[in-house]
């Protein structure tokens, strides 16, 4: 009997002194439900429940520079209405594991900003609320958001000084050279397709030269930029406004666009 007990004594000791491993569940399955949640909010544009997905101490390290939560939900959310924007697993990666409780880091691909790229998330688990803490992208021949100061404003300004030219002249015939087909512009009150929006320029009274002045503009990749101007001239007070332009045939085009403040 005194052997059993001691038997059972050292089994108990081995136990207790045995290298402790937690125990954590499969992470994927969780991963890839944010990734469906976060891909549905993007792609139909619910404004309101993309913030809500990213930690207010959100960070995320491109290349050059790092972003915060507001800079990366308002690139998110200016992408043109008909991007498929996609958080992909990639085994590639990192596979998805928690580090520890209720955290979890992945890899993804991301897609819809031009060329596609790899990066590496931490995403803070929960049942209803999960939330990305931080990101940061794997390899730097491109940047997610382009460079502080990228050489963008020079094409933009460009752009812009010919579209004022072209609207003040009135030829409402040249108006549509701007554009995308696919162009939308999100403003407060309504949705303006390419058509709209030469319609109401061509609205404007004769000889009015509207000024659109330069906020900021950022390469997200090669050929595409997204900008903010402030507009002046196309309506009875300014207007603060982001656009992107990528280019087709060798030429600058409008995406998209949407006001800034409503």
């Amino acid at each position: 009997m005194r052997g059993l007990q001691l038997f059972a004594v050292s089994i108990l000791f081995g136990a207790l002194n045995a290298d402790y491993k937690p125990f954590f569940p499969d992470p994927e399955p969780d991963v890839i439900y944010f990734i469906k949640k976060i891909n549905a909010a993007i792609n139909i544009k619910a404004k309101s429940v993309i913030p809500t997905l990213f930690e207010n101490e959100f960070i995320f390290k491109d290349c050059s520079r790092d972003l915060d939560k507001s800079q990366v939900v308002e690139v998110i959310s200016s992408l043109n209405i008909s991007t498929r924007f996609s958080y992909v697993i990639s085994y590639k990666l990192d596979s998805a594991i928690f580090i520890r409780t209720n955290v979890i880091r992945f890899g993804a691909r991301i897609r819809g900003f031009g060329d596609e790229f790899d990066a590496v998330f931490i995403l803070k688990n929960g049942i209803e609320n999960s939330k990305l803490v931080s990101g940061h992208i794997l390899g730097c021949e491109r940047n997610m958001f382009g460079e502080a100061k990228d050489g963008s404003e020079v094409t933009v300004n460009k752009f812009l000084l010919s579209m004022e030219s072209v609207i003040a002249s009135g030829n409402v015939a040249h108006f549509g050279i701007f554009f995308e087909d696919i162009f939308v512009y999100n403003g407060c009150r309504a949705n303006f397709g390419k058509n709209e929006v030469i319609q109401l320029l061509a609205r404007l009274p004769k000889g009015t030269r509207p000024v659109f002045n330069l906020n900021w503009s950022k390469y997200l990749a090669n050929n595409v930029i997204l900008y903010q101007v402030t507009a002046r001239g196309v309506g009875p007070k300014d207007v603060t406004a982001m656009f992107s332009i990528r280019v087709v045939n060798n030429l600058w085009l409008l995406t998209s666009g949407r006001t800034v403040k409503c």
